[in-house]
């Protein structure tokens, strides 16, 4: 391989003129290019310009000696590396060599310097230079020859001999196709200086005469040029009918972009430290890499983009602590399927065994082609290098929740985590990574909506939505910013039953879009809440209600029997300063925490309730009344109600809608009314909408309802007239 030729360049400083040609006329059969400077700051302005092999430098100079100069070459990035020579006549106290040294230089001569000597230490560096360019410019080549590589086929005769090779060969070789014919084999497999065995004696003819295919995932075949170039092959025997061998063929590609590639990586470490996966940045290059042979094979190829359901959860209630050694545990789990020896990991010790958990169980699903990564967070990507069709990614996605479900043990903790999982194909999909991977992460986001706990492939419409999402999400941001412009308050009555009297008021939010006028709070919460805002807006509905309702007591239009209710997320809750935020609303409109009811739903107890139930518990000695919300379609089983810190239920609106129409639907609604009464709490049934409905929960002891039936949601406005009516009619 022709290296184009280079002339090192040396820097020369000395304030003295007569030494700067003396050591310029030393230098002159070199072969390099000298520069000659007078002071430091000469100096520093040449070596912004140039790359040096070598600075010889004098100590002693006016204005900025050799010392300080030599510091401030050494502080700059792109020249600290630049070898310096001292060299000074006026002191050789040891001490003061020693600060030679410790400023920057590699050697410190004293004056009268023998030239023989001095000219043998540059031609050492001059040397080294010259290598480095040398590398650098083979490395350019090197890859400039990758960008038009294929996989190469030679047909090999009995003897060796090559009898033909496609073009693909040729060119990753150096050869041209008529060139090839006739070589040896070994040409190709050995270097020149190396002791060539006999051909009956080398693998692939063993190979060959056993009748089995022979790879070699990581070898040299070499260049016509004599250049090594690293390759992977397979190589399998060819038979006639009478079963006699008559040859064989060769498959082979050059990996020297993966090798350079796995190398760089190597020493940047970039694998992930908490699992030893792969990171994001080897994940992309991998991918990269993995399309490029996707396209050259003309074959299939996938990305699966996974994340563990409700992993904040485990890390707001049990720490990040115990969150680490989940994402430990799956990832190992992960590798189970995957099993790529680039990223198997070393036993880990007990204080990170969860997220290594999660990564160990990924892997183990895996081929030893494939890879798999940790993006950040619960975040995990995985890449199927090559496929035979996109159903076996599913077969791998299934393979991973299967491989997940079982319990994790994490100390004195058992905990069970799902993943939901994205796939996009190669070249389903798209041919770009980026594209591919944006596929993957609206597919991931799909499996979500569709419950969790399941795998969904890319599809067209997909991107619709996910367009339609960010966009939603966008006018959401706005709105909260805008606050009352778009967002509203509604409040819904709760009477009792008995004697028809108004005991609760809920707050209800509801957002009035500009262009998409009333948007259903079904679709927008669950956005704010993984837009991670619902904490702000919560507090801002607090805030709000609060205000207006202390306002309705002010004005006398509420008994002291009627109490605020209001939803509070999970999120919320686990906030660390929830219980504080919450007092100092109150107290800020003058409100008593008896008079508030929170609302939260069964699944914000899921998984663990430590940190939860700590903060209701919280609220309940302040006063505050706390119900269940949706109870009957979520997380509490009749045999835990009774463990938690709550006053009353909310029987959710998917019983009260069936009431009189199924039988068993009216058998639960009987069994929940019963059970709230023996466990002392209040019961509330929510979404009743008929007189039929009423009718029967009144029959069967239920204690209070709201719905339209009694009342729709109602602005301030009107509920201030509903109030004012209801007090004018006593």
């Amino acid at each position: 391989m022709l290296i184009k030729p280079y002339r090192s360049k040396i820097l020369v400083v000395d304030d003295k003129a007569e030494n700067l040609y003396a050591m310029e006329s030393l230098l002159k059969d070199c072969e390099v290019e000298v520069f000659l400077a007078q002071s430091g700051n000469e100096a520093l302005a040449v070596t912004l310009h140039h790359d040096f092999a070598l600075i010889l430098m004098d100590v002693q100079m006016p204005e900025m000696d050799g010392f300080e100069t030599a510091g401030l070459i050494r502080q700059d990035e792109e020249t600290r590396q630049i070898p310096i020579i001292f060299m000074t006549a006026l002191n050789t106290d040891s001490q003061y060599i020693f600060q030679g040294y410790e400023s920057g230089a590699v050697d410190y001569l004293i004056k009268p310097v023998d030239s023989d000597i001095l000219l043998s230490k540059i031609r050492v560096f001059l040397a080294l230079d010259g290598y480095q360019h040398e590398l650098a410019a083979m490395k350019r080549q090197y890859q400039l020859l990758l960008s038009c590589a294929g996989e190469g086929i030679l047909g090999i005769m009995p003897s060796g001999h090559i009898q033909f090779a496609n073009a693909a060969a040729a060119q990753i070789l150096g050869y041209t196709e008529q060139q090839l014919r006739g070589c040896h084999l070994h040409q190709l497999l050995y270097d020149q200086q190396q002791e060539t065995p006999p051909w009956e004696q080398s693998p692939v003819y063993m190979a060959y005469q056993g009748g089995e295919p022979y790879r070699v995932h990581d070898t040299l075949l070499w260049s016509q040029e004599q250049q090594a170039i690293p390759t992977e092959y397979t190589s399998a025997p060819l038979k006639d009918e009478t079963g006699s061998f008559i040859g064989g063929v060769i498959i082979f590609q050059d990996i020297t972009l993966r090798k350079k590639t796995e190398q760089k990586l190597l020493e940047l470490a970039q694998y992930d430290p908490l699992t030893g996966l792969a990171n994001r940045s080897l994940f992309q290059d991998f991918l990269s890499l993995s399309i490029a042979r996707a396209r050259r094979r003309k074959g299939n190829m996938a990305v699966l983009l996974l994340d563990l359901d409700h992993f904040k959860d485990i890390n707001d209630t049990l720490g990040h602590d115990t969150g680490d050694k989940l994402l430990q545990s799956v990832a190992q789990r992960i590798q189970y399927s995957v099993v790529t020896p680039q990223t198997e990991v070393a036993p880990v010790d007990g204080d990170a065994r969860l997220l290594k958990s999660v990564a160990q169980r990924l892997k183990h699903n895996l081929r030893r082609s494939d890879l798999v990564a940790r993006l950040g967070g619960d975040e995990f990507a995985i890449v199927l290098d090559d496929i035979s069709q996109p159903q076996d990614a599913a077969v791998v996605a299934q393979k991973i929740l299967s491989t997940l479900a079982p319990p994790h043990q994490l100390d004195r903790y058992q905990v069970f985590i799902s993943p939901s999982i994205g796939i996009a194909t190669y070249p389903a999909c798209s041919d770009d990574a980026e594209e591919l991977i944006k596929a993957a992460d609206t597919a991931l986001y799909q499996a979500k909506a569709q419950g969790r706990n399941n795998y969904q492939f890319y599809a067209p419409d997909m991107h619709r939505a996910a367009m339609e999402r960010m966009r939603l999400e966008q006018d959401l941001r706005h709105a909260l910013s805008l606050k009352e412009q778009q967002l509203s308050l509604h409040y819904q009555p709760q009477v009792n039953l008995t004697n028809g009297k108004m005991v609760g008021i809920e707050v209800l939010l509801r957002w009035q879009h500009p262009k998409m006028g009333m948007i259903n709070p079904t679709r927008f919460i669950p956005l704010a809440e993984r837009m991670g805002i619902m904490t702000e807006l919560g507090e801002w509905i607090f805030d709000q209600a609060c205000r207006q309702f202390q306002s309705w007591c002010q004005a006398g239009l509420l008994e002291e029997r009627v109490i605020l209710a209001l939803n509070i997320s999970r999120r919320q809750l686990t906030q660390p300063d929830a219980v504080a935020k919450i007092q100092a609303i109150l107290a800020r409109h003058g409100l008593p925490e008896h008079r508030v009811s929170l609302e939260l739903t069964e699944n914000a107890l899921r998984d663990e309730q430590g940190a939860i139930t700590q903060r209701l518990e919280q609220l309940r000695a302040l006063g505050v009344h706390i119900a269940l919300d949706d109870f009957g379609t979520g997380y509490s089983s009749f045999n835990q109600i009774h463990c938690l810190p709550i006053d009353s239920l909310k029987l959710a609106q998917p019983f009260v809608n069936k009431i009189g129409q199924d039988a068993k639907n009216d058998a639960v609604v009987k069994t929940i009314i019963s059970m709230a009464h023996t466990l002392g709490f209040d019961l509330i049934a929510e979404g009743v909408e008929t007189r039929e409905q009423a009718a029967f929960l009144q029959d069967h002891g239920c204690d209070c309802v709201q719905g339209f039936f009694i009342h729709p949601p109602l602005g301030s406005p009107m509920m201030t007239r509903l109030l004012q009516s209801q007090l004018t009619n006593k």
